[in-house]
């Protein structure tokens, strides 16, 4: 009887489309708010973030904001941070629901620098299965928010507009790449702008997951990211 009942409940899962690492997506790191953390294959392992004295702002899908789980907003952030900042570890992460509104996050980037934080780590979550009763361990990738940075003759300029579609619209240097060779072409540029400097914009309303998925393909180039707000 139990086993029947066993394939039965997997049986619904496959039937509702379910995957294991659904749980895994949507598992709050440390205590904190649960969201739907965007995929990336390279994101590197952020152990530290499950501390209980990690820096954590986390955004929903609706737009509201946590810091840790505490309610906030985009204005009071820019006070509560630097107190909890030292001056040997600036480390702060943003766990924004993929599904998110970028303007939403956008707010945050604007807190976090004025707070201090220049360099901030997107956290993710792995595309892979997780097999059942694996617990997954936070993992993230590292932005510069601090618009400064995005200044010299060896920048490769990429602008992400909204498609309406699982994937933006990706422009490189004011040239239409597609998809599939996002990566190659931002390989090709560094061969002109070898400081492997991106530069990323993008459209207000896409989804954030969308943005992370762009911002995973250049990082796995080895390049640096810097997201540009709107004024």
């Amino acid at each position: 009887m139990k086993n029947l009942l066993a394939l039965c409940s997997v049986a619904l899962m496959l039937f509702a489309g379910l995957r294991p690492s659904v749980a895994a997506q949507t598992e709050p790191l440390q205590q904190g708010i649960s969201v739907q953390l965007a995929i990336a294959n390279n994101a590197a392992p952020m152990r530290d973030a499950d501390s209980i004295h990690a820096l954590v702002v986390t955004v929903t899908d609706s737009g509201s904001v946590y810091f840790g789980i505490e309610p906030t907003n985009a204005a009071a952030l820019t006070e509560k941070i630097p107190s909890h900042l030292s001056d040997q570890d600036r480390k702060l992460y943003i766990k924004a629901d993929a599904r998110t509104q970028y303007a939403s996050v956008e707010k945050i980037f604007d807190a976090v620098r004025t707070a201090g934080v220049d360099a901030p780590v997107l956290l993710t979550t792995e595309p892979e299965w997780a097999p059942p009763g694996k617990i997954v361990g936070p993992r993230g990738l590292e932005v510069v928010v601090d618009p400064s940075a995005a200044s010299g003759p060896n920048l490769t300029a990429v602008e992400l507009l909204s498609s309406g579609k699982k994937r933006p619209t990706v422009k490189i240097n004011d040239r239409k790449i597609s998809w599939a060779h996002v990566h190659s072409a931002l390989t090709q540029s560094f061969k002109k702008n070898p400081d492997k400097l991106v530069v990323i914009k993008a459209d207000e309303i896409m989804p954030f997951g969308q943005i992370v998925s762009v911002i995973d393909t250049c990082r796995a180039t080895g390049a640096t990211v810097v997201l540009l707000t709107h004024d």
